[in-house]
């Protein structure tokens, strides 16, 4: 016998129907949504900023990202290039010298998106790195308070990049911070050793200054090399293999080094002595590249005209091997910034009964 019951299941289908195109609706919409967002998407690392210094006398290399096949404009002293970003989203474009002083203006533009910096310099730019000597702020300086009275200064610019490791030598940003004029209440938390060095050269040069302060206390050199740099040495294969395989986390090390910290400390107590070797990280700062990766890899590409090296302290353990490294990381600076630069440096030469610190004038 045949139903006559076959209304409930039409309404049934109806409403399935019915909730299965407000669904896909949501979808779509959501979709549209997120594809309109990537179209706005434009991001250059924070070293381009207002009040920024460009240096002199070298091209200009402006770079950032965006989606990929995205079209950019820049404009720098009135002067336009276009450019596509790359399948990985990345574009670079680069204007000839420009003359020293300024103030310029810098816009950067997709179709959906503008950028613009202004009150830009043309001078010299100095990077000022390495361990705690370096990040030392001008605040804990003897002298602050005849100091910051006067250090008022248009022509001086001040730039610190907040120390971070990262475990992706492809970084490309570093933790966001702006150039500051200097004056009373910007250069009282720079780096001393970078404030007196700028305030010297701008005052003797008569051009603006730019300073970059890029300094992780307590920092191994090996952290500050990039990878190819590193591997001729044999010593971290398996820890730069992690890097390349993206199989170890930030987290990961700092649990690591937390467990050497505790080892050492033990070790202290019981009167042994706490080195090992090879030697374990006991500081996420230590371990080889990761201050590289995090704050100088984001930078490479930015035109400097040389680099201050304040370190050493944290390699004295190992201090016989630290001329072969330090060989290295000037050749690998020179390399990445394209600059034949002088270095104040601490240098470590152990003795037969104990390490002994040296100061050191180097020009190589």
């Amino acid at each position: 016998m045949k139903s006559n019951h076959t209304t409930p299941p039409v309404l049934i289908n109806k409403k399935i129907i019915s909730l299965w195109l407000i669904i896909q609706l949501i979808l779509i919409n959501s979709v549209t949504a997120e594809k309109f967002a990537e179209k706005a998407f434009l991001r250059l690392p924070y070293i381009f900023n207002n009040n920024m210094v460009i240096q002199r006398e070298k091209p200009v290399n402006i770079f950032g990202s965006s989606i990929p096949g995205a079209s950019i404009n820049i404009v720098l002293n009135n002067i336009t290039k276009t450019v596509n970003s790359d399948i990985n989203g990345k574009w670079k474009v680069t204007f000839d010298p420009i003359t020293v002083g300024g103030p310029y203006q810098l816009k950067i533009s997709t179709a959906d998106t503008l950028i613009n910096y202004t009150n830009i310099l043309c001078g010299d730019v100095w990077l000022c790195s390495g361990q705690s000597n370096m990040d030392f702020r001008l605040n804990g300086d003897q002298f602050v308070n005849q100091e910051l009275p006067v250090s008022g200064n248009n022509n001086l610019r001040l730039f610190t990049i907040p120390a971070q490791g990262s475990t992706n030598k492809n970084n490309d940003i570093t933790i966001s911070n702006i150039w500051q004029i200097s004056g009373s209440t910007t250069a009282t938390n720079f780096s001393a050793v970078g404030y007196y060095f700028g305030k010297k050269i701008q005052t003797e040069s008569q051009v603006p200054v730019g300073m970059i302060a890029a300094a992780w206390g307590g920092s191994s050199i090996e952290a500050w090399m990039s990878r190819d740099a590193l591997l001729p040495f044999n010593d971290y294969n398996e820890f730069l293999d992690e890097l390349d395989n993206r199989s170890v986390t930030i987290d990961e090390l700092k649990t690591r080094a937390n467990n050497e910290a505790v080892r050492r400390s033990s070790a202290i107590n019981a009167g042994l002595s706490p080195e090992s070797s090879p030697f374990t990280p006991y500081g996420l700062q230590h371990f080889p590249s990761i201050a590289y990766n995090g704050n100088i890899n984001p930078i490479k590409s930015f035109q400097l005209k040389g680099v201050l090296w304040y370190q050493g302290e944290n390699n004295v353990a190992h201090a016989w091997e630290y001329k072969s490294y330090f060989e290295a990381f000037i050749n690998n600076w020179r390399n990445i910034f394209a600059i034949f630069f002088r270095l104040f440096t601490k240098c470590i030469h152990p003795s037969t009964t104990a390490f002994t610190v040296a100061w050191e004038k180097i020009h190589i």
